[in-house]
């Protein structure tokens, strides 16, 4: 009788190994399967990142080029006024 109750403990012990190692077991795929999620959103973040810096880039040399231009106006603007002040 001993020895009966001993083997359904150990049957029982068994299946609570297993059923922890079952969990871990998907846990771990879980994990894994968010880890490549987070993975592939660095890699869009990163392009989309890549992509704004360029139009930065594109927009800070239009912005100088205007700021030059106006720089430029305002500068002959004021030539232009001293010249008909001193006639």
């Amino acid at each position: 009788m001993a020895e009966a109750n001993g083997h359904q403990d150990n049957l029982s012990r068994l299946d609570r190994i297993e059923r922890a190692i079952e969990h871990v077991i998907d846990e771990h795929e879980m994990f894994r399967d968010e880890h490549k999620k987070l993975l592939q959103s660095q890699i869009l973040l990163q392009s989309s990142l890549e992509t704004q810096k360029v139009r930065i880039d594109e927009l800070t040399d239009k912005l100088n080029g205007l700021i030059d231009i106006v720089d430029r106006d305002h500068r002959e603007y004021h030539e232009r006024l001293n010249r008909l002040e001193q006639k």
